[in-house]
């Protein structure tokens, strides 16, 4: 369970970590009709989601907090990369 979680926070500080600079990142489903989008205000990282083009839920937060750090303030997003055929 540590390693999931350390793992996971560590996928979360590198989706996270920079925007000072409006960066999304954006996944879509593969009929492209649900999009989720990750990004960052303030330090803080948000998400929200639309549904063929349809506002679903607004920016909401997005972090980790464990008993070993805090994973949901001070955030930067700093790239996002999509694989071809993703």
């Amino acid at each position: 369970m540590t390693k999931f979680i350390l793992k996971l926070s560590f996928i979360l500080s590198v989706l996270l970590l920079n925007t000072f600079s409006a960066q999304v990142a954006e996944v879509s489903s593969p009929d492209g009709k649900l999009k989720l989008n990750v990004f960052s205000e303030n330090g803080n990282a948000l998400y929200s989601v639309t549904f063929q083009g349809k506002q679903m839920l607004d920016k909401s937060p997005l972090g980790l907090i464990t008993n070993e750090s805090d994973f949901s303030k001070n955030l930067k997003f700093i790239d996002s990369k999509k694989r071809p055929g993703f």
